[in-house]
């Protein structure tokens, strides 16, 4: 029998990214994506992955960039919920701070979110060209070409924005008891590398998989290989 698996999607991404890691994982998952292009209010960023689970027993989740935020909150709200735990270019918060020097200033993400209302497209440009590393770089244009740039919503990437200013998960990191397998690109601009060695630190059973030359959508530029680690971690049960 397949296994339940929830794909917790990033911020300003859809199906296409994931369609070739979805496929490779369909054959031996149930595989529900979560993105949050028609969000209305942060709360429902989360209350969504809770109403899933509500129907579900053990899932095996996957977060992905602002999605890891949304992962680690249901392990320290619903842990019997979930199975097995991997988070790809993952954080337990977003900006950095006096005590916390990894991530993006606040002042740039509001930033962002005042440059939405001017114009969007040319801001998601380049916030995607930053998602992949210079030996990425051939897939910049065909991801522009079938990324949908006029389907995202203004208001839904501004909560967005706004999520990924305001949730802190570090205190709970230590009461983590699953496995938590983590993924990240050695290159990635949009959450440096230092976010995942700070998550296995704090997470007691965890393990890093430093994918070397590679930006932030590892799944999208090496989805074989990002699968097979998912696989294998899985099958380590």
């Amino acid at each position: 029998m397949k296994k339940d698996l929830l794909i917790l999607s990033g911020w300003a991404s859809n199906e296409f990214l994931f369609h070739d890691l979805i496929h490779l994982l369909s054959k031996d998952y149930n595989v529900t994506l979560m993105e949050w292009n028609h969000i209305k209010n942060m709360c429902l960023i989360e209350k969504s992955a809770m109403d899933f689970f509500e129907k579900k027993d053990r899932v095996h989740i996957i977060g992905w960039s602002l999605g890891s935020l949304v992962a680690l909150k249901l392990l320290m709200d619903t842990p019997n919920k979930i199975g097995k735990v991997t988070l790809i270019s993952g954080f337990s918060k977003f900006t950095s701070s006096k005590e916390y020097k990894i991530g993006w200033s606040k002042g740039i993400v509001k930033k962002m979110i005042k440059e939405m209302d001017m114009d969007h497209e040319i801001l998601l440009k380049g916030f995607y060209k930053n998602m992949f590393s210079p030996r990425e770089h051939d897939y910049y244009n065909t991801f522009l070409k079938n990324i949908g740039l006029s389907n995202f919503n203004k208001e839904t990437l501004k909560i967005g924005l706004e999520y990924l200013m305001d949730r802190d998960f570090r205190e709970g990191l230590s009461k983590i008891n699953h496995h938590v397998t983590l993924i990240h690109g050695t290159n990635d601009l949009i959450s440096p590398i230092t976010s995942s060695i700070y998550l296995n630190d704090h997470i007691k059973h965890s393990i890093l998989y430093e994918l070397k030359n590679v930006g932030h959508g590892p799944f999208y530029t090496n989805p074989v290989e990002v699968f097979k680690i998912i696989k294998e971690e899985d099958d380590n049960d």
